[in-house]
């Protein structure tokens, strides 16, 4: 087997030529420290990024200078991303089905913040008027939006049971007690071993181990540092 091409990851960028000379980082965070992974510059609005990572997880791309930071899954593949220097967080990573399952994820949480803040609006309006049938419906409406995501996220997992994002995702819902103990068991016992070794798979079975009063205290370690390329669970 050719191992120059599987051995690692290739990440080819592209940007507004505009960003020229400014660094391209991917970091890790842990415990709230960002370490760096991996840096190029920008020559010609183009970047190169190599390397080697044991099992899928979730990096961020920053570039200094510019605002936002984007979340990437890194896997061993090669990958195309398109910057976009307005909007980080908005650039487009392809060849990597992890990132194709991130984005859907992520672009849904944009659209439920979206719909909380008009909600929240709406919500604090009947407040101010003690208008309790309004209050209700308002939270209703959201329980119901709410839902309905949640159901697509399960069923997207559901059908790729091979990916570590997956695994982030039933992580970040069963944190957030979206999910209880015994609706996530099944589908986490239908993941790939690959799955259920990574450090969001060793996550899932440790917090179906604890007792569930005990979930709520633990702090979600699928956030990130900076407010727009964050990866929200849906309670936020």
């Amino acid at each position: 087997e050719d191992t120059q091409t599987t051995n690692g990851y290739i990440i080819e960028g592209s940007i507004d030529s505009s960003a020229d000379n400014m660094v391209v980082k991917i970091l890790q965070l842990e415990d709230n420290k960002e370490i760096l992974i991996d840096s190029d510059t920008i020559k010609n609005g183009k970047i190169t990024l190599k390397g080697t990572v044991e099992s899928p997880d979730i990096y961020y791309i920053t570039i200094p200078g510019i605002y936002g930071n984007m979340p990437i899954i890194l896997e061993n593949e090669k990958m195309s991303i398109t910057f976009y220097k307005d909007s980080l967080t908005k650039s487009l990573v392809k060849g990597s089905q992890e990132n194709d399952l991130l984005k859907i994820y992520h672009d849904d949480s944009e659209v439920l913040r979206t719909k909380n803040t008009q909600l929240g609006q709406r919500f604090r309006k009947a407040s101010e008027t003690k208008d309790s049938l309004k209050m209700a419906e308002v939270r209703i409406e959201f329980e119901n939006i709410l839902k309905t995501v949640n159901n697509k996220h399960l069923e997207l997992i559901k059908s790729n049971t091979n990916l570590v994002t997956s695994a982030a995702i039933l992580e970040s819902m069963l944190r957030s007690k979206q999910i209880t103990n015994k609706e996530t068991e099944p589908i986490f016992n239908t993941f790939s071993k690959n799955v259920l070794d990574s450090k969001f798979g060793k996550s899932i079975n440790e917090l179906l181990s604890v007792s569930s009063t005990e979930i709520g205290d633990i702090a979600p370690n699928f956030t990130a540092p900076n407010p727009e390329g964050k990866l929200v669970s849906l309670n936020d």
